[in-house]
Protein backbone atom coordinates (compact mmCIF):
# COMPACT_ATOMS: atom_id res chain seq x y z
CA UNK A 1 0.00 0.00 0.00
CA UNK A 2 1.90 3.24 -0.68
CA UNK A 3 2.44 5.43 1.81
CA UNK A 4 0.30 8.25 1.08
CA UNK A 5 -3.05 5.82 1.27
CA UNK A 6 -1.67 4.40 4.14
CA UNK A 7 -1.31 7.66 5.78
CA UNK A 8 -4.98 9.05 5.03
CA UNK A 9 -5.88 5.69 6.11
CA UNK A 10 -4.52 6.18 9.57
CA UNK A 11 -5.64 9.85 9.59
CA UNK A 12 -9.73 8.64 9.41
CA UNK A 13 -8.95 5.78 12.03
CA UNK A 14 -7.99 8.60 14.36
CA UNK A 15 -10.29 10.90 13.54
CA UNK A 16 -12.91 11.38 16.69
CA UNK A 17 -11.12 8.91 18.97
CA UNK A 18 -11.05 9.94 22.33
CA UNK A 19 -7.94 11.31 23.61
CA UNK A 20 -5.54 8.81 25.78
CA UNK A 21 -5.34 8.81 29.32
CA UNK A 22 -1.94 10.12 29.41
CA UNK A 23 -3.02 12.72 27.28
CA UNK A 24 -5.79 14.33 29.02
CA UNK A 25 -3.89 14.22 32.84
CA UNK A 26 -0.82 15.75 30.66
CA UNK A 27 -3.22 18.70 29.91
CA UNK A 28 -5.21 18.04 33.39
CA UNK A 29 -1.69 18.63 34.98
CA UNK A 30 -0.96 21.75 33.60
CA UNK A 31 -3.67 23.81 34.73
CA UNK A 32 -3.44 22.16 37.22
CA UNK A 33 0.03 23.20 38.30
CA UNK A 34 -0.09 26.40 36.50
CA UNK A 35 -3.28 28.63 37.86
CA UNK A 36 -2.01 31.74 35.75
CA UNK A 37 -3.19 29.70 32.45
CA UNK A 38 -6.87 30.06 31.49
CA UNK A 39 -6.68 27.39 28.49
CA UNK A 40 -4.07 24.85 27.13
CA UNK A 41 -4.41 23.67 23.73
CA UNK A 42 -2.72 21.17 21.47
CA UNK A 43 -2.92 20.54 17.41
CA UNK A 44 -1.16 17.37 16.35
CA UNK A 45 -0.36 19.04 12.39
CA UNK A 46 1.88 20.93 14.04
CA UNK A 47 1.95 19.36 17.09
CA UNK A 48 2.05 22.79 18.96
CA UNK A 49 1.02 23.40 22.26
CA UNK A 50 -1.04 26.88 22.40
CA UNK A 51 -0.79 28.65 26.67
CA UNK A 52 -3.63 30.92 26.55
CA UNK A 53 -3.19 33.66 29.21
CA UNK A 54 -6.28 36.15 30.35
CA UNK A 55 -5.59 39.91 31.35
CA UNK A 56 -7.88 41.56 33.09
CA UNK A 57 -7.40 44.70 30.58
CA UNK A 58 -7.31 45.68 27.01
CA UNK A 59 -3.73 45.19 26.27
CA UNK A 60 -1.68 47.40 23.67
CA UNK A 61 1.25 46.47 21.57
CA UNK A 62 3.72 48.57 23.68
CA UNK A 63 2.72 45.69 26.45
CA UNK A 64 2.49 42.24 24.41
CA UNK A 65 6.34 43.20 22.91
CA UNK A 66 7.59 44.01 26.47
CA UNK A 67 6.33 40.48 27.30
CA UNK A 68 7.71 39.20 24.25
CA UNK A 69 11.20 41.00 24.27
CA UNK A 70 11.43 39.55 27.85
CA UNK A 71 10.52 36.20 27.32
CA UNK A 72 12.91 35.57 24.28
CA UNK A 73 15.91 37.35 25.98
CA UNK A 74 14.88 34.81 29.25
CA UNK A 75 14.52 31.72 26.88
CA UNK A 76 17.59 32.62 25.00
CA UNK A 77 19.77 32.62 28.61
CA UNK A 78 18.04 29.26 29.84
CA UNK A 79 18.99 27.34 26.73
CA UNK A 80 22.93 28.89 27.11
CA UNK A 81 22.95 27.97 30.52
CA UNK A 82 21.51 24.46 29.58
CA UNK A 83 24.09 24.07 27.23
CA UNK A 84 21.18 23.85 24.38
CA UNK A 85 21.08 26.16 20.84
CA UNK A 86 18.27 28.53 21.22
CA UNK A 87 15.83 27.43 18.14
CA UNK A 88 14.82 30.58 16.66
CA UNK A 89 11.46 30.64 16.11
CA UNK A 90 10.97 28.26 19.56
CA UNK A 91 7.41 29.97 20.46
CA UNK A 92 4.97 32.62 18.77
CA UNK A 93 2.98 35.06 20.80
CA UNK A 94 -0.27 36.97 19.75
CA UNK A 95 -2.87 38.67 21.22
CA UNK A 96 -6.48 39.49 21.45
CA UNK A 97 -8.64 42.19 22.78
CA UNK A 98 -12.03 42.11 23.72
CA UNK A 99 -13.78 44.59 25.15
CA UNK A 100 -12.02 45.05 28.09
CA UNK A 101 -10.29 41.65 28.47
CA UNK A 102 -7.91 40.75 26.62
CA UNK A 103 -5.76 36.72 25.30
CA UNK A 104 -2.53 36.17 25.15
CA UNK A 105 -1.48 33.27 23.12
CA UNK A 106 2.25 31.24 23.33
CA UNK A 107 2.35 28.65 21.01
CA UNK A 108 5.60 26.30 21.26
CA UNK A 109 6.78 22.84 19.68
CA UNK A 110 5.55 20.35 21.90
CA UNK A 111 9.04 18.30 20.81
CA UNK A 112 11.41 20.76 22.63
CA UNK A 113 9.42 21.63 25.34
CA UNK A 114 10.63 21.08 29.18
CA UNK A 115 8.78 21.69 32.14
CA UNK A 116 11.44 24.47 32.98
CA UNK A 117 9.99 26.12 29.93
CA UNK A 118 6.52 26.32 31.02
CA UNK A 119 7.70 27.39 34.19
CA UNK A 120 9.54 30.56 32.45
CA UNK A 121 6.94 31.83 30.34
CA UNK A 122 4.62 31.97 33.29
CA UNK A 123 7.29 33.43 35.61
CA UNK A 124 7.62 36.34 32.67
CA UNK A 125 3.71 36.52 31.91
CA UNK A 126 3.64 36.86 35.98
CA UNK A 127 6.51 39.98 36.49
CA UNK A 128 5.38 41.43 32.83
CA UNK A 129 1.68 41.76 33.74
CA UNK A 130 1.32 41.29 37.73
CA UNK A 131 -2.10 42.44 38.72
CA UNK A 132 -3.50 42.14 35.47
CA UNK A 133 -2.95 38.48 34.59
CA UNK A 134 -5.83 36.54 35.92
CA UNK A 135 -5.17 33.82 38.48
CA UNK A 136 -7.56 30.92 39.22
CA UNK A 137 -7.33 32.09 43.32
CA UNK A 138 -9.65 28.99 43.60
CA UNK A 139 -7.63 26.70 42.28
CA UNK A 140 -4.13 28.51 43.44
CA UNK A 141 -5.55 27.85 47.25
CA UNK A 142 -5.21 24.39 46.57
CA UNK A 143 -1.73 24.69 46.05
CA UNK A 144 0.35 22.99 49.17
CA UNK A 145 4.07 22.16 48.36
CA UNK A 146 3.23 18.97 48.57
CA UNK A 147 1.08 18.58 46.06
CA UNK A 148 2.64 21.29 43.86
CA UNK A 149 5.42 18.63 43.41
CA UNK A 150 3.53 15.74 42.38
CA UNK A 151 2.08 17.80 39.38
CA UNK A 152 5.13 18.91 38.79
CA UNK A 153 6.80 15.22 38.36
CA UNK A 154 3.23 14.09 37.18
CA UNK A 155 3.56 17.09 34.32
CA UNK A 156 7.09 16.20 33.53
CA UNK A 157 6.53 12.25 33.23
CA UNK A 158 3.77 12.85 30.95
CA UNK A 159 5.42 15.38 29.10
CA UNK A 160 8.18 12.80 27.65
CA UNK A 161 5.47 10.34 27.33
CA UNK A 162 3.64 13.24 25.38
CA UNK A 163 6.87 13.70 22.91
CA UNK A 164 7.47 10.02 22.49
CA UNK A 165 4.05 9.28 21.48
CA UNK A 166 2.71 12.85 20.19
CA UNK A 167 -1.08 13.07 20.15
CA UNK A 168 -2.88 12.36 17.02
CA UNK A 169 -6.44 14.26 18.15
CA UNK A 170 -6.81 17.51 18.99
CA UNK A 171 -7.13 18.45 22.31
CA UNK A 172 -8.09 21.70 25.08
CA UNK A 173 -8.17 22.08 28.62
CA UNK A 174 -9.72 24.81 30.19
CA UNK A 175 -11.13 25.74 33.73
CA UNK A 176 -14.45 25.94 34.93
CA UNK A 177 -15.11 27.03 38.58
CA UNK A 178 -12.32 25.38 40.46
CA UNK A 179 -12.75 21.79 38.15
CA UNK A 180 -10.19 21.38 34.67
CA UNK A 181 -12.04 20.11 31.97
CA UNK A 182 -10.05 18.41 29.12
CA UNK A 183 -11.83 17.40 25.27
CA UNK A 184 -10.55 16.38 22.02
CA UNK A 185 -11.92 19.31 20.02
Amino acid sequence: MPFKKLHKLLQKLHQGRPPQPHEVQWLGSLLVRYPEVDTVEYEPRSRMVTLNFVLKCPLNKVALDLYDGQLRESYAAYRHLEGRVPAEEAFQITADVVEEVSRVHVELPLQNLTSDEVDLIIDVAVQTYGEDLAVDHQMDSLLDDTFIQQQEDMFAMLLVEMQQHPPSVALAGYRDEGHVIVYNR
